[in-house]
């Protein structure tokens, strides 16, 4: 689940990077509707897919959500902790 998720983001801050790096060199937006009369542009590729991804990711977190997990990290009673140490 984290390897996907972690694909994911980095995907969408992938994309993100690019579109400003574009807008930053050309001093444009990377798509102009006006110019494309509402058609995708062809200077991205299709994110459709991550799209779909996000949405399959965040309907799994909302279906299998993580248990808390604070009553692990509490002192035992004897006064050892569980989890990690810092």
């Amino acid at each position: 689940f984290r390897e996907k998720q972690a694909a994911v983001l980095e995907s969408i801050k992938f994309q993100g990077r690019l579109m400003a790096a574009f807008e930053q060199e050309t001093r444009t937006s990377w798509f102009n509707s006006a110019e494309h009369d509402g058609e995708k542009s062809s200077l991205l590729p299709a994110t459709q897919h991550i799209r779909t991804e996000a949405q399959a990711l965040l309907q799994e977190f909302a279906d299998h959500p993580l248990p808390d997990l604070t009553a692990l990290l509490q002192p035992k009673e004897n006064g050892t902790r569980v989890g990690p140490t810092l």
